[in-house]
């Protein structure tokens, strides 16, 4: 399990002889010796700044799955009070348990991440090849035709003749008012 945790192997040594304190302390000197070479490998604002990452990153993805399980929690609370329980009390107790377990899952879940941490460092020619690539690649996009023309203003339409009000005669000869003879179908055909 400790492997699988943080990624190396541990010399534990004979199990069945050690105490639950004695495993204890040795897992957590084998932890800590290995943040200690972590440190050796890289420098303090690289491990600070990977450090705040995961911190960050991790305390967002619990705090929203503790957003969910509570309002999951609250759906279900008053079902509580078929038990004779209050079902605020009930939802205050399961809500601070809740936001305890995971308080206490931020620590182990950084320590985890923070274990399994390779960071690599790009060299200068690397570096200036991407650059070079991004700028082909952008150069490539600029000269790949000609560039669109400016989007030109949609042109008013204008109507070909007089304006008929609507209580005019209809200019069909029929002497009705144009509302009720060919304005009913201008209105339902915009």
């Amino acid at each position: 399990m400790f492997k699988e945790t943080f990624g190396v192997e541990s010399e534990l040594g004979d199990l069945q002889e050690t105490t639950r304190e004695e495993l204890e302390n040795r897992l957590y000197t084998r932890a800590e010796n290995l943040f200690k070479e972590k440190e050796e490998l890289y420098t303090h604002d690289a491990l600070y700044s990977v450090a705040r990452i995961i911190y960050l990153q991790t305390i967002d993805a619990l705090w929203k799955d503790h957003l969910r399980t509570m309002d999951n929690l609250r759906e279900g609370i008053s079902l509580r009070g078929y038990a004779q329980k209050d079902p605020k009390q009930e939802y205050k107790k399961e809500g601070y348990n809740l936001f305890a377990t995971m308080h206490g899952a931020i620590g182990g879940d950084v320590l985890v991440k923070a274990s399994r941490v390779v960071i690599t460092t790009e060299t200068q020619e690397d570096y200036e090849a991407r650059l070079e690539a991004r700028r082909a690649k952008q150069q490539k996009l600029m000269t790949r035709g000609p560039a669109k023309k400016e989007a030109q203003k949609p042109q008013t339409v204008k109507r070909q003749g007089v304006k008929v009000g609507r209580n005019d005669p209809c200019p069909c000869g029929s002497g009705k008012k144009y509302k009720k003879c060919h304005g009913v179908s201008d209105a339902l055909n915009p």
